[in-house]
């Protein structure tokens, strides 16, 4: 898709019914504890990079471990007395496996089996400084998935985690879809993934965990930001107010800087990310897709208001090659004509790249008063409500292209139907 000159999109979609996808073709096999899987009967399951620390490690069901009790502390799993499938398999889906990085100085981690038996996994970064809306774009993704918008494409999600799902829906989403602003995301000393989901379709299961640190950690030339050097798709995250030179964001520019933020400046993390990753003949063999947020603050501006008003590819329940392209071909010229060519590195450095206009929340927050002084036996106000809300609830917009573009990229959705052209 990066190559815009040359691309023969040919004039089909992506297909999405009747034939699989990848190495793992179609036909039943069984998953651990009995159930039934999708794929050629393996050969035991092959190595998985851990998405934390980038430790190696396969499946080994003597290595289990599962919560118990109310605080959910890990203890080793034997399941060598469990006889009855059905509870063995239950157990099996909840465990843990500890990943075996010998480093000391890692943090002392652990995945779910549900990450280790369902294919290769594909992990996705969210790139951009503090206050682009990293967390509301992955919060509006999630919450739009939960209320089922990927059934237009036959594709089921089921969480990897439940725990950790819940705890982000929670925490996050639930907040989000109140119509209360999110708190931005908290610095890290290990990082570790926000979410991830098993994404099903046409037979194959894959696991997806997302990632949204705080912008300026990614500034972290060491230990921290290693994660990235295993990330399979970015999604770089373009704040409109801040990269755009147009008359009427002043205003919002303004407040800006009343915050000490200065518009126009390049985002330092996009760099800091495509500089960290090792590029093979020339650019990175990584997915990218350049996400111009805010546009809910551009819905006048040509050609930003034909793709609000179209029917994004979620609705059609198709990915149209040739609409990507217009898009990406739209988003491309509007950042280089409004003074952001800054924001168009990712286009050039990566292998493969779209752009999208977006609207994480389809509306602009209104600044909520301080809190009033916590009074003795209340639970005051919440950090997210101190921030500021949206009166008149989220409404995102196109939200999902992105992603569903990135697994396109990756290879979990058909790039074209058999006997065309097309594709990545």
């Amino acid at each position: 898709m990066t190559d815009f000159g040359s691309a023969d999109f040919g004039t089909s979609g992506y297909g999405m019914g009747g034939y699989g996808g990848g190495a793992y073709g179609a036909g039943a096999s069984q998953a651990p504890g009995g159930e039934p899987r999708w794929g050629p009967e393996p050969e035991g399951y092959g190595l998985v990079r851990c998405p934390e620390c980038l430790e190696e490690l396969r499946y080994d069901e003597n290595n289990l471990y599962i919560p118990r009790g109310v605080s959910n502390d890990l203890e080793r799993l034997d399941l060598s007395q469990e006889t009855n499938t059905r509870r063995r398999s239950d157990l099996i889906q909840r465990a843990f496996q500890r990943c075996p990085n010998p480093d000391p100085a890692v943090e002392e981690h652990f995945l779910s089996t549900n990450y280790l038996t369902n294919g290769t996994p594909i992990t996705v970064a969210f790139v951009g400084e503090s206050g682009t809306g990293k967390t509301h774009l992955l919060a509006s993704m999630i919450s739009g998935i939960d209320h089922g918008a990927l059934d237009t494409f036959g594709m089921l999600c089921r969480p990897v985690n439940s725990e950790r799902h819940e705890e982000f829906l929670a925490d996050t989403v639930r907040a989000f879809q109140a119509g209360r602003m999110i708190s931005g995301t908290e610095s890290q000393t290990f990082v570790k993934f926000t979410d991830a989901l098993l994404f099903s379709v046409n037979g194959v299961t894959r696991p997806v965990a997302f990632f949204d640190i705080q912008g300026e950690d990614y500034s972290n030339m060491g230990d921290l930001t290693r994660f990235l050097l295993g990330v399979d798709a970015f999604v770089f995250v373009v704040d409109a107010v801040r990269a755009l030179k147009l008359p009427h964001l002043i205003r919002e520019q303004e407040r800006l800087k009343r915050e000490g933020k200065q518009p126009g400046i390049p985002d330092r993390t996009f760099s800091a990310v495509l500089d960290r990753i090792t590029p093979r003949d020339g650019r990175l063999d990584v997915a990218a897709a350049v996400v111009l947020n805010k546009c809910d603050l551009l819905r006048f501006e040509s050609p930003v208001d034909y793709w609000l008003r179209d029917t994004s590819v979620i609705a059609n329940g198709r990915l149209d090659p040739r609409q990507l392209y217009e898009e990406s071909r739209d988003v491309y010229a509007f950042l280089y004509r409004h003074g952001a060519q800054h924001a168009l590195r990712p286009f050039s450095k990566t292998r493969r790249c779209t752009l999208h206009f977006v609207s994480a929340t389809g509306t602009s927050p209104v600044p909520l008063p301080p809190p009033p002084p916590r009074r003795e036996g209340s639970h005051g106000v919440e950090a997210a409500e101190a921030r500021g809300w949206f009166p008149g609830g989220v409404r995102p917009q196109r939200v999902l292209d992105p992603l569903m573009s990135l697994l396109a990229m990756c290879g979990l959705l058909d790039s074209a139907e058999p006997g065309t052209e097309g594709g990545w």
